[in-house]
């Protein structure tokens, strides 16, 4: 179940981002969503 949430999540995250964010991984740690990206 919380892999199904994560891809949802990561699927709204691609789509709101600005296409020049390259986005590496999204995943929870702990309570929080981390989102690491291959540029600032």
């Amino acid at each position: 179940m919380v892999s199904r949430v994560l891809e949802e999540i990561k699927k709204t995250i691609m789509q709101r981002l600005p296409s020049r964010v390259h986005v590496a991984k999204v995943e929870f740690e702990g309570p929080e969503l981390v989102i690491y990206t291959k540029n600032p």
